[in-house]
């Protein structure tokens, strides 16, 4: 299947989501699997209530993909063809809407430009056994993500992507509830930003100060505190560099062969540890992180760039 030049970008840098375990001893954000704990008939019945005229796409092996027709409420609704298709990436269960709620998360890439990270999720409730379309949250993405629950038994997940454009690339953490009417509200817990792909540069082609090579290598879920709820330890990475002009030159020329990864700036990064300790409603920053933290930018939302 042809895929956009746009989605295929989308797909380069969710590669930063292979990351390992933190050193915490608990569990690391899962890698993003279609179809966890899912049972296809429910994800065929739960397409069936947004693919346009049912038209639900397979693959030749049986498996269901998505949908062949842009839904409702997408940006390219009723969009086909190539580049145009919903295709689904993670489903999540879990009681999201309400402690009591038998809920299921779809979450998609296709139908959205890059603006809205090229897609988003869908939400539903299990009435009578069978999936009722809730709500669609645009450019929320739920493809890697890890399922905690609040104090009163209602879920939520804490998740991860990456974001760039125009030489800049940001890290996000954050963590995902659900209303009862299937929308979401987000809380930005973490957030790493790189600049190495500009270069050094304004885009007048100005020298701009030091580039930071930044990202965040892993995330772990454990109790740290002994308190018997689950918390967060997050690895992050951060150096400066103020290149020279012969850097900025050598760095522009890896741009233009899409090889700035490799065959730009050395910029020396040295690891950083935060912990967020959760109060079973919030997560806050444990005393010995708060100095470092200080060190990367103000926690946002990928929903509000």
């Amino acid at each position: 299947m042809k895929v956009s030049s746009g989605f295929a970008f989308f797909l380069s840098f969710l590669l930063f989501l292979l990351l390992g375990q933190a050193a915490c001893g608990g569990q690391a954000v899962p890698p993003p699997s279609f179809g966890v704990g899912a049972d296809q008939a429910e994800i065929v019945d739960a397409l069936a209530e947004i693919c346009p005229r049912n038209n639900i796409s397979w693959s030749q092996d049986g498996s269901v993909l998505g949908c062949s027709i842009c839904p409702a409420g997408t940006t390219f609704q009723d969009e086909h063809g190539a580049g145009f298709q919903l295709q689904l990436r993670r489903v999540t269960f879990g009681h999201f809407t309400s402690p009591q709620a038998d809920n299921i998360v779809l979450s998609f890439v296709g139908c959205e430009p890059h603006s809205t990270n090229f897609g988003g999720s869908f939400v539903f409730v299990l009435e009578l056994g069978r999936p009722h379309f809730l709500a669609y949250n645009q450019a929320l993405i739920t493809e890697r993500c890890h399922k905690l629950s609040f104090s009163n038994g209602r879920d939520f997940l804490v998740c991860q992507i990456q974001w760039g454009g125009q030489g800049m690339q940001w890290s996000y953490i954050y963590s995902v509830a659900f209303e009862r009417d299937g929308k979401s509200e987000i809380t930005a817990i973490f957030t790493t930003e790189d600049t190495v792909g500009t270069c050094g540069e304004d885009p007048e082609g100005r020298p701009a100060g030091p580039v930071q090579r930044s990202s965040i290598e892993s995330i772990c879920f454990a109790d740290l505190n002994g308190d018997g709820k689950t918390d967060i330890a997050i690895t992050a990475t951060l150096g400066r560099k103020l290149l020279t002009a012969a850097e900025r030159r050598e760095c522009l020329r890896a741009q233009a062969k899409s090889d700035v990864g490799k065959g730009g700036p050395r910029i020396p990064a040295q690891k950083h540890e935060i912990k967020l300790l959760f109060d079973g409603n919030h997560f806050k920053v444990a005393p010995a992180s708060r100095a470092t933290i200080k060190l990367f930018p103000e926690p946002q939302s990928p929903l509000s760039k």
